[in-house]
């Protein structure tokens, strides 16, 4: 069952949600353009602790845009499941 609710949103709460997904889709466009062999890998590429970039990854795993996969024995490499997201605002 699909359900779509759609109304009008003021400018200032575009720019809160805007501002809210900015650090997890910013995330996203970086897990993108660099070559990441775990999370630590990406934190430290980002300059940011480990437990909140696992926190922001697992935000952009609940909507379905990253998934985790399991290399070695300890390695947890998060990946990509999207090419592009648009925005539509009318």
């Amino acid at each position: 069952m699909l359900v779509r609710i759609v109304r009008e949103l003021t400018p200032e709460e575009v720019l809160r949600r805007i501002k809210r997904y900015e650090k997890e889709f910013g995330l996203l466009y970086s897990l993108v353009s660099l070559k990441v062999e775990s999370i630590s890998d990406l934190a430290r590429k980002l300059k940011r602790n480990v437990k909140n970039v696992y926190q922001d990854l697992q935000i952009l795993k609940k909507l379905g845009f990253v998934e985790f996969r399991k290399r070695g024995k300890r390695n947890i490499v998060p990946e990509t499941l999207v090419e592009e997201i648009t925005f539509l605002v009318r």
